[in-house]
């Protein structure tokens, strides 16, 4: 069981904490309390970050990949999550989507080269060459 004060909490309003309408979905009435059934080893270290200063550390024993998991549910500040996954040698997201115009064009040429070839190497016999598009 943890502690928060409202006042540290408050220090960090755009997170799942940080936020009163946000956590509200995880208050148990009958308790008077909130209940979070999420990863206990690194909610430690989720509350050394809003305890001491908003420094973030993954604990040695827990993996990376389900560290990263916890922190984004908790919805950190998008600055920590981008700091945590350069620390942890996360590649930078960038999806560039095909240009498939150039890639129609580009799968022709390889195909006119490829009865090109087809035809220089086998003149004596015939070539079947099946052109996708």
């Amino acid at each position: 069981m943890y502690e928060f004060r409202r006042e540290v909490l408050a220090r960090h309003p755009d997170t799942l904490l940080g936020n009163e309408d946000k956590r509200l979905a995880f208050y148990d009435n009958k308790r008077q309390e909130y209940f979070f059934d999420r990863h206990r080893p690194s909610f430690e270290a989720i509350f050394a970050y809003y305890m001491y200063g908003g420094r973030l550390k993954r604990p040695h024993h827990v993996a990376d990949d389900i560290f990263l998991t916890e922190i984004m549910f908790h919805e950190l500040e998008d600055h920590v999550i981008a700091a945590y996954k350069l620390s942890e040698g996360y590649a930078e997201e960038e999806t560039i989507a095909p240009d498939y115009r150039k890639l129609q064009v580009y799968t022709c040429i390889v195909s006119f080269s490829l009865i090109q070839w087809s035809l220089m190497v086998y003149r004596c016999g015939f070539v079947v060459v099946t052109i996708q598009s």
